[in-house]
């Protein structure tokens, strides 16, 4: 699990939940996970936060770099707030968690490579 927050480049004159409204969002589209729905801004209007994306990207390097050229934000995990940016975190202490998930077919779910990365994986995220 990990603890989703908002993020802003270093000089952007959002300085609170709130300002970033008034602000353009950015959001990191996963073809063939969100191509329909985004489960995370069902999850950010549950706790009042009503934003629609003017960008939908699929790069997240992309996304970076948006942001730190524009008054765009964007959301990500908490410990991989790209360098040249800081975070802004939800109102009253309210946290977003997000679970990690890792998908293959169903026939590859054995396989000795995907067993391998799924254990890279798990390591990387619980250090």
């Amino acid at each position: 699990k990990g603890k989703a927050v908002f993020f802003v480049r270093k000089d952007h004159p959002a300085q609170d939940f709130d300002d970033l409204q008034l602000y353009p969002f950015l959001l990191f589209k996963t073809p063939g996970w969100n191509d329909y729905r985004y489960p995370l801004l069902e999850r950010l209007k549950n706790i009042g936060f009503n934003a629609s994306p003017k960008v939908e990207i699929e790069h997240p390097a992309m996304i970076h770099k948006i942001i730190l050229q524009t008054d765009h934000f964007g959301i990500t995990m908490s410990d991989h707030v790209p360098q040249g940016c800081r975070s802004i975190a939800l109102p009253n202490r309210l946290e977003l968690n997000v679970s990690y998930v890792m998908s293959c077919r169903r026939s590859q779910q054995h396989a000795p490579l995907n067993l391998w990365l799924f254990d890279k994986i798990k390591h990387v995220i619980a250090n």
